[in-house]
Protein backbone atom coordinates (compact mmCIF):
# COMPACT_ATOMS: atom_id res chain seq x y z
CA UNK A 1 0.00 0.00 0.00
CA UNK A 2 1.53 3.50 -0.85
CA UNK A 3 1.92 6.03 1.38
CA UNK A 4 -0.97 8.10 -0.73
CA UNK A 5 -3.56 5.40 -0.66
CA UNK A 6 -3.10 5.47 3.21
CA UNK A 7 -3.61 8.91 3.37
CA UNK A 8 -6.84 8.78 1.50
CA UNK A 9 -8.17 6.11 3.81
CA UNK A 10 -7.12 7.49 6.87
CA UNK A 11 -9.33 10.85 6.03
CA UNK A 12 -12.67 8.45 6.67
CA UNK A 13 -11.71 8.90 10.19
CA UNK A 14 -12.96 12.28 10.89
CA UNK A 15 -16.28 10.63 8.99
CA UNK A 16 -16.79 7.98 11.61
CA UNK A 17 -17.77 10.12 14.76
CA UNK A 18 -19.63 8.27 17.68
CA UNK A 19 -23.24 9.14 15.58
CA UNK A 20 -22.50 7.48 12.74
CA UNK A 21 -21.52 4.36 14.36
CA UNK A 22 -24.01 3.81 16.84
CA UNK A 23 -26.43 4.16 13.44
CA UNK A 24 -24.06 1.50 11.43
CA UNK A 25 -22.60 -0.89 13.66
CA UNK A 26 -20.34 -2.52 11.28
CA UNK A 27 -17.99 1.02 10.82
CA UNK A 28 -16.91 0.47 14.04
CA UNK A 29 -14.29 -2.48 12.78
CA UNK A 30 -13.36 -0.17 9.99
CA UNK A 31 -12.74 2.70 12.63
CA UNK A 32 -10.28 0.01 14.35
CA UNK A 33 -8.92 -1.03 11.50
CA UNK A 34 -8.16 2.80 10.41
CA UNK A 35 -6.57 3.19 13.87
CA UNK A 36 -4.22 0.69 13.31
CA UNK A 37 -3.23 1.35 9.84
CA UNK A 38 -3.09 5.19 11.70
CA UNK A 39 -0.24 3.44 13.46
CA UNK A 40 1.47 1.02 11.39
CA UNK A 41 3.66 1.82 8.31
CA UNK A 42 2.37 -0.64 5.55
CA UNK A 43 5.14 -3.14 4.83
CA UNK A 44 6.72 -2.39 1.29
CA UNK A 45 5.57 -5.34 -1.46
CA UNK A 46 8.31 -6.90 -2.55
CA UNK A 47 8.74 -7.11 -6.21
CA UNK A 48 6.67 -9.58 -8.06
CA UNK A 49 6.85 -11.60 -11.30
CA UNK A 50 4.96 -9.95 -13.79
CA UNK A 51 4.17 -12.42 -16.64
CA UNK A 52 1.34 -11.02 -19.20
CA UNK A 53 0.96 -12.15 -23.08
CA UNK A 54 2.28 -9.78 -25.93
CA UNK A 55 0.21 -9.09 -28.26
CA UNK A 56 2.71 -8.65 -30.72
CA UNK A 57 4.32 -11.57 -29.88
CA UNK A 58 1.12 -13.70 -30.40
CA UNK A 59 0.69 -12.29 -33.93
CA UNK A 60 4.43 -12.43 -34.90
CA UNK A 61 3.92 -16.22 -33.80
CA UNK A 62 0.16 -16.44 -35.72
CA UNK A 63 2.31 -15.17 -38.99
CA UNK A 64 5.18 -17.27 -38.54
CA UNK A 65 3.84 -20.63 -38.20
CA UNK A 66 0.01 -20.05 -39.97
CA UNK A 67 -0.89 -23.56 -41.76
CA UNK A 68 1.91 -25.14 -39.89
CA UNK A 69 -0.73 -25.75 -36.93
CA UNK A 70 -1.40 -29.60 -37.97
CA UNK A 71 1.94 -30.48 -37.70
CA UNK A 72 2.83 -28.33 -35.13
CA UNK A 73 0.35 -30.64 -33.02
CA UNK A 74 1.32 -33.68 -34.11
CA UNK A 75 4.91 -33.07 -33.01
CA UNK A 76 3.13 -31.77 -29.92
CA UNK A 77 1.14 -35.22 -29.39
CA UNK A 78 4.15 -37.45 -30.07
CA UNK A 79 6.72 -35.65 -27.90
CA UNK A 80 4.68 -34.86 -25.77
CA UNK A 81 1.25 -37.06 -24.82
CA UNK A 82 2.70 -40.29 -26.03
CA UNK A 83 5.53 -40.75 -23.64
CA UNK A 84 6.22 -43.28 -21.30
CA UNK A 85 5.26 -42.88 -17.46
CA UNK A 86 8.72 -43.02 -16.56
CA UNK A 87 9.17 -39.65 -19.65
CA UNK A 88 6.45 -38.00 -18.24
CA UNK A 89 7.47 -37.62 -15.10
CA UNK A 90 11.08 -36.69 -15.90
CA UNK A 91 9.23 -34.07 -18.40
CA UNK A 92 6.82 -33.03 -15.37
CA UNK A 93 9.94 -32.36 -12.85
CA UNK A 94 11.59 -30.30 -15.53
CA UNK A 95 8.84 -28.03 -15.44
CA UNK A 96 7.83 -27.79 -12.10
CA UNK A 97 11.40 -26.79 -11.21
CA UNK A 98 11.65 -24.09 -14.05
CA UNK A 99 8.76 -22.59 -12.14
CA UNK A 100 10.42 -22.89 -8.59
CA UNK A 101 10.28 -19.01 -7.15
CA UNK A 102 14.06 -19.67 -6.82
CA UNK A 103 15.05 -19.97 -9.70
CA UNK A 104 12.69 -17.08 -10.95
CA UNK A 105 14.09 -14.88 -8.07
CA UNK A 106 17.75 -15.56 -8.83
CA UNK A 107 16.77 -13.94 -12.77
CA UNK A 108 15.69 -10.64 -11.07
CA UNK A 109 18.41 -8.38 -10.74
CA UNK A 110 18.95 -7.60 -6.77
CA UNK A 111 20.43 -4.49 -7.51
CA UNK A 112 17.28 -1.60 -5.85
CA UNK A 113 16.01 0.81 -8.35
CA UNK A 114 15.51 4.50 -7.77
CA UNK A 115 12.14 4.89 -6.65
CA UNK A 116 11.59 8.22 -8.52
CA UNK A 117 13.57 7.76 -11.99
CA UNK A 118 14.41 3.97 -12.34
CA UNK A 119 17.64 4.43 -12.37
CA UNK A 120 19.85 2.06 -10.15
CA UNK A 121 19.40 3.04 -6.44
CA UNK A 122 22.92 4.01 -4.82
CA UNK A 123 21.29 6.09 -1.43
CA UNK A 124 18.56 4.82 0.82
CA UNK A 125 15.78 6.43 2.38
CA UNK A 126 17.26 7.16 5.96
CA UNK A 127 13.68 7.39 7.27
CA UNK A 128 11.73 4.31 5.92
CA UNK A 129 14.73 2.16 4.80
CA UNK A 130 12.60 1.01 2.00
CA UNK A 131 13.18 3.29 -0.76
CA UNK A 132 16.19 3.59 -3.00
CA UNK A 133 17.13 6.72 -4.58
CA UNK A 134 19.71 7.46 -7.25
CA UNK A 135 20.93 11.14 -5.92
CA UNK A 136 19.37 14.04 -3.67
CA UNK A 137 17.38 15.64 -6.43
CA UNK A 138 15.75 12.46 -7.27
CA UNK A 139 14.85 11.99 -3.04
CA UNK A 140 13.73 15.54 -3.20
CA UNK A 141 11.25 15.49 -6.47
CA UNK A 142 10.00 12.01 -4.76
CA UNK A 143 9.62 13.48 -1.14
CA UNK A 144 5.76 14.94 -1.59
CA UNK A 145 4.65 10.92 -2.51
CA UNK A 146 6.69 9.48 -0.45
CA UNK A 147 6.31 10.95 3.17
Amino acid sequence: MTGYKKDQLLKLRSRLNDVTIDQIPVLRELLRFLEHLSLFDAPVPKRGVIIEQMPEIWECLHKEYRGKWKEIATNQMNSCFALSQDELQDLCKKLTSSFDLKNIEAMLSDTPLCAQCGGKGLKRCSRCKNEWYCGRPCQVSHWAKHQ
